[in-house]
């Protein structure tokens, strides 16, 4: 689960920082990706956010069907 969360989350605070810093006037120096690393980036962060949760709801949903 740790390397989950340490591929996951760079990813995904750099992309919030990004918004933030795009949605109000922060004057954070944050670079963008490179173009090549941008659907690199979108492929960990929809890992991360649908693959793990729905991954975790089936892992419960077959110990549910396990037990009865």
């Amino acid at each position: 689960m740790g390397l989950i969360y340490g591929i996951g989350i760079p990813p995904a605070v750099h992309f919030g920082a990004i918004c933030l810093s795009k949605t109000f006037a922060l004057g954070w120096p944050i670079e963008p990706l490179p173009a090549e690393y941008v659907p690199i980036e979108a492929t960990i962060l929809t890992a991360f956010f649908v693959s793990s949760p729905l991954s975790t709801l089936a892992r419960a949903g077959a110990a549910r069907l396990l037990k009865a």
